[in-house]
């Protein structure tokens, strides 16, 4: 089970890298940003380390958005 969720939310995080790079609109390519930064604390938390996902997420993922 985890490891389908980890394969999945890495398969969805190189999709949205490849439209963050590739799309012309700022917009586009800034929630495609956000969505691999998500992906990336997904995968924080399955490896075990919640802390590091919480970081991730609220910095990162939280810069993006303001």
């Amino acid at each position: 089970m985890i490891a389908w969720v980890a394969i999945s939310a890495g398969i969805i995080a190189a999709f949205f890298a490849g439209v963050m790079l590739l799309h012309r609109s700022l917009y586009v390519s800034a929630v495609s940003l956000l969505v691999v930064l998500l992906q990336t604390g997904v995968l924080f938390m399955l490896c075990g380390s919640p802390l590091l996902a919480f970081l991730q997420v609220m910095i990162y993922a939280g810069a993006v958005m303001v």
